[in-house]
Parts: structure tokens; C-alpha cells; sequence
């Protein structure tokens, strides 16, 4: 992604001396966002404990297309984890931001923060240790009580130009051990959905 193609179009015409080509562009790469976190435990001792937010990022994520966006990705950043396995991309604005951030029980952190990546069309769903091409996934990267806990959350295949904006992401327990592991149990569902990059969606998660 060091070099980013922003939008691209086709049309079919007939070329005339003298005449005028409209071609409508769309954009290529597609942005996620979450709006808010709120720490919602219902359970005491957890409640007690300090939950702080380190930061927030996109893991799994595609990192080149052709110019139709149709082709399937070669270059893949932030493998699995949180970028340590490839190097330079802890400061990759496009994928990572920094939060280091307490938020109190019952009350929310309100920044919001966009991502911005290639289309990942994958249809594999997989959360094995060993790579291998995937759906992306937006993880938040926190302290619980000093133990370090993740709360991803997996992202559906998504072509060019599309959003997906998580409104707000409630915490209500303790997170995965790995940050390519969504939470999961008989009480947790999350989905997201995609929508065309200029349609707002509100969408609320709760892990």
C-alpha cells in the first residue's frame, strides 16, 4: 500500500474529433471506521477491573488490487497480528492507531477512527494460527486489569468503495487471547454490514 490507487473508471464509447468523454470514477479502496467503544460489565469483578484501550487496528488486510479491483490480493499487512510480524507497519496510519486510553465502566470513549484498505473479496473463513488469506478484521487492543485481552472484530468480503462503520462496539466481558480470534459464545453475535461508501450506516456491536 505504499502507493495507493484512489479511484478508477471504465465506459464504453466512440471516440470523435472534437467530442467530449465523461468517464465515472469510483474509489478502489474501501474504509472502516468505529465511532465509539463502551464498557458495559455486568459482571463486578469485572466491572473493578480497568479496561484500557491501546490501540486500534486492521489485521489480515489486503494490500494491492489491479486498477477493475477484481484480482485477488498478493500482498497481505498486519498477518495475524498487531504488525510485529511485519515490519513498519506499528506506525502505518492507513491500518493503525494509537488510543491509550481508560474508559471507566459504563461510559464510552468517543474518537472515532477510520481505516482505509484494498477490497479483500476472500471467502475462506479461518481463525488458525497459521496464515493464510482471510477476511480482515478491525481489533481493539486493550488492558484488562494489566492482562492483555483483544477484541476483533471479523469483517464480511467486501468489494471496492464500500464502508463499514461500526456505530458503537460495547465491551461487556473479558476479550479473545489472540487478536485473530473473534469472541465468541452462545450470547455473542456480530455481524457488519457493507454499504456503498456515501450511505451512512449506524450500526451498534456488543462483545
Amino acid at each position: 500500500m505504499d502507493e495507493i490507487i484512489l479511484v478508477t473508471g471504465e465506459a464504453d464509447v466512440v471516440v470523435q474529433s472534437g467530442g467530449r468523454i465523461t468517464i465515472p470514477v469510483t474509489r478502489i479502496i474501501s474504509k472502516v471506521s468505529v465511532r465509539k467503544i463502551t464498557a458495559s460489565f455486568g459482571s463486578t469483578a469485572l466491572s473493578e477491573k480497568e479496561l484500557k484501550v491501546k490501540s486500534i487496528y486492521l489485521i489480515n488486510v489486503a494490500g494491492d488490487n489491479n486498477y477493475a479491483a477484481t484480482a485477488t490480493p498478493r500482498l497481505w499487512y498486519n498477518k495475524l497480528s498487531d504488525g510485529r510480524n511485519d515490519a513498519g507497519c506499528n506506525t502505518f496510519s492507513l491500518l493503525s492507531d494509537p488510543v491509550n486510553s481508560v474508559i471507566q465502566n459504563r461510559s464510552s470513549y468517543t474518537k472515532e477512527h477510520c481505516f482505509f484498505c484494498y477490497p479483500n473479496t476472500v471467502s475462506d473463513e479461518t481463525f488458525d494460527s497459521t496464515w493464510s488469506p482471510r477476511h480482515t478484521m478491525l481489533v481493539v487492543d486493550a488492558l484488562l486489569g494489566g492482562e492483555q485481552t483483544y477484541y476483533p472484530v471479523e469483517l464480511p468480503v467486501f468489494g471496492r468503495n464500500k464502508c463499514l462503520i461500526i456505530d458503537e462496539l460495547i465491551i461487556t466481558r473479558k476479550g479473545s487471547d489472540y487478536p485473530y480470534v473473534p469472541v465468541t459464545d452462545g450470547e455473542c453475535s456480530i455481524s457488519v454490514q457493507v454499504v456503498p461508501w456515501d450511505v451512512v450506516l449506524q450500526h451498534t456491536e456488543t462483545i
